[in-house]
């Protein structure tokens, strides 16, 4: 007789150390533009493209807003649940990247923008980040798109 899993009720909030790498990352393409050799245009354009993508990035990837939770039931289905917002039901889109540290899960429907949600081991307590991670390395990998 299969055990059956308990549904996983996963607070989504921020993270310094994925802050920080993110951070990191923009300004190291900062430093490397400005240490490559290529045209001024390349120079003067660069900076605000880079800031534009660190913030639009963070905002819409990275940045949740309080009481956001997300919603993972036994039959394999994930409600992100954002306040004053309907829930939104997605399915996994792909296999989940599953790191120690880390895990990125991508969510999404046929005909409908995927979304990606990131849980660093910092924004969640320990013992919710390792059941997740166990959990999702226990499950078969859904077939990419589906």
């Amino acid at each position: 007789m299969p055990i059956r899993e308990p549904p996983l009720n996963l607070p989504l909030r921020h993270s310094r150390c994925l802050l920080a790498a993110w951070v990191g990352l923009h300004l190291a393409a900062l430093a490397a533009v400005a240490l490559c050799d290529c045209g001024w245009w390349a120079k003067l354009g660069a900076p605000p493209a880079l800031l534009a993508h660190g913030v639009t990035g963070w905002r819409r990837q990275l940045l949740w807003p309080a009481g956001s939770r997300l919603h993972w039931s036994a039959a394999g289905v994930w409600t992100l649940a954002l306040p004053g917002a309907e829930p939104d039901t997605r399915t996994a889109w792909e296999a989940p990247w599953v790191h120690p540290r880390l895990v990125v899960l991508r969510l999404g429907e046929a005909g409908r923008r995927r979304r990606t949600v990131v849980f660093c081991a910092d924004a969640l307590p320990a013992d919710l980040h390792r059941r997740l991670r166990v959990r999702l390395r226990a499950q078969p990998a859904a077939p990419r798109g589906t």
